[in-house]
């Protein structure tokens, strides 16, 4: 975020939300500075703040991440499943292609800094080589980046919830 300028006002602070909004600069090479009041609500997030594993879980336009001790376990159990299965069956071997290209192990920083790799940064429709910006939320206890266009298509298809408020 750039010095000086506000987060904004929550929208209700009497009435916390488990959904909290803020925005990744991400810089030439993946390199991006999480927003530390979302990060800072994770319960998964170690106090005092030290690195963490994370997993970051790709879609086009999308990712989340979740802590890697609970989840990125399971994901690992998942991959040893499918590599020993792959030598013999040509579905396990798609199905782990898969699962390489949906997962990835990642590592936050004490200060909430992360390098996104070049993978990551093609699912959110980025430049490796300019710097960028995402939408970023806390949704319950996992971080979401929402590229601009992924962003702007679920406005587009939740609008209609609104149409009675201003």
């Amino acid at each position: 975020m750039p010095a000086g300028r506000p987060r904004g006002l929550q929208l209700d602070p009497a009435t916390p939300s488990p959904v909290r909004q803020g925005v990744v600069d991400i810089r030439s090479r993946g390199r991006a500075q999480l927003p530390s009041h979302l990060m800072s609500s994770l319960t998964w997030v170690p106090k005092p703040k030290q690195s963490i594993e994370a997993l970051a879980v790709l879609e086009p336009g999308y990712l989340f991440i979740v802590p890697w001790k609970t989840e990125g376990l399971k994901v690992l159990a998942r991959r040893a499943d499918l590599i020993a299965l792959s030598e013999k069956d040509s579905e396990a071997l798609f199905l782990l292609t898969e699962l390489e290209n949906r997962y990835k192990r990642i590592e936050i920083s004490s200060d909430y800094r992360v390098t996104l790799s070049s993978e990551i940064t093609l699912h959110l429709e980025l430049s490796d080589s300019e710097d960028s910006r995402a939408f970023a939320f806390l949704v319950k206890d996992r971080i979401e980046l929402h590229s601009k266009s992924y962003h702007e298509q679920m406005l587009e298809a939740k609008g209609s919830v609104f149409d009675d408020l201003p």
